[in-house]
């Protein structure tokens, strides 16, 4: 039985308790913030899966490190907070992370391991795509709103040995993908991840919404070829991940425009399944950090080094920084679509890579 610390108790660390505790085979210790803990130590966790309910009462979930006894150790840690506040965690728990702990990265976008082995060694360092769609809907209930989805899990270290992670994670009750190279994995999600993401973020508009407007349309396609020609210059063939179909998201982005903003809205925006623009909730929450440096800037940094020009992804992620850092006001941009595409037609006729 393996000791395992889940420490981020937003939606995909819950979602990670839920599913370590209901397969019972390991220690699972879960640290979040205490606005959710006591709901989750009296109540314990309900989850709301393909129109059935579930839940597990028996959890361990501590409020804050600080309440992890000091001789414990742990074999893993699973890592759900943000990219941004990986450093800053990481270093909250060194003392319970000993020279055999590995750490699972379950951040979004491309980057966060490149914080990490600063930190962990690479040989210890393991990255997670969770390709469900979670939601907290109330204190202690948790709603899946895709079908289909799994994690998928790759080392950072080329060819790193999986067999203990697959060990650890076996009996949840999800689809279990496994790669060799993280770059296949982590890109391929990468393009799906920031589709109606950044722009929905930075002018305060759902999915729906972007998807009824042609400009904006044009616009978050611009972004997403973007993204591919970087992909096919870094030599990786994107896949499809489970509930992400990024094949026919890229053959679409080839037909005639007419035909791209329903073919697009058809596989993004379902009856049951509607996809999560996590930039957006960051920023409507107030939160001093934003995903959107290892999403729409990864793009860019990784085109710059190969000399391809990414000028929606660089528009997006300065301006998002600027809000988020206290540069720029959000309401220069929110619920002003108009003044976006302004902004953006000056700043393409001003870019320089």
């Amino acid at each position: 039985m393996a000791n395992v610390l889940i420490f981020g108790a937003g939606a995909v660390g819950q979602f990670m308790g839920f599913l370590m505790t209901r397969a019972n085979k390991h220690k699972v210790t879960m640290v979040g913030k205490y606005d959710h803990y006591d709901v989750i130590k009296l109540k314990g966790l309900n989850i709301r899966r393909q129109g059935k309910e579930d839940y597990v009462k028996a959890f361990n979930f501590l409020p804050s490190s600080d309440r992890i006894p000091r001789d414990e150790k742990f074999d893993w840690v699973f890592m759900t907070v943000k990219a941004y506040e990986l450093t800053k965690s990481l270093k909250e728990i060194a003392h319970f992370i000993t020279a055999n702990t590995k750490v699972l990265l379950f951040q979004m976008g491309v980057g966060s391991h490149e914080v990490v082995t600063k930190i962990i060694p690479e040989d210890r360092l393991f990255l997670a795509t969770l390709t469900a769609n979670v939601a907290i809907i109330q204190q202690g209930t948790l709603v899946e709103t895709n079908k289909g989805g799994g994690i998928c899990v790759a080392p950072v270290m080329l060819r790193n040995n999986l067999s203990e992670l697959c060990s650890i994670l076996s009996g949840i009750d999800m689809e279990i993908r496994t790669f060799e190279d993280w770059k296949p994995m982590k890109w391929s999600a990468l393009l799906y991840e920031m589709l109606l993401n950044g722009q929905c973020g930075l002018i305060d508009y759902t999915p729906e919404k972007v998807l009824s407007s042609a400009p904006l349309f044009e616009l978050e396609l611009d972004a997403f070829i973007e993204a591919m020609n970087v992909v096919k210059a870094i030599g990786v063939e994107p896949i499809d991940l489970p509930a992400y179909p990024i094949k026919k998201l890229m053959f679409y982005a080839k037909f005639p425009g007419f035909l791209q903003m329903p073919m697009f809205k058809g596989l993004l925006v379902k009856k049951d399944s509607v996809k999560v623009p996590t930039i957006k909730n960051d920023m409507d929450k107030g939160r001093k950090g934003t995903e959107i440096g290892f999403i729409n800037g990864a793009v860019g940094r990784w085109g710059k080094e190969r000399g391809i020009r990414t000028p929606v992804n660089d528009f997006l992620t300065d301006e998002l920084v600027k809000i988020v850092i206290g540069k720029r006001l959000w309401d220069v941009y929110r619920k002003k679509p108009e003044e976006e595409l302004d902004c953006y037609h000056f700043y393409k006729l001003n870019y320089v890579r």
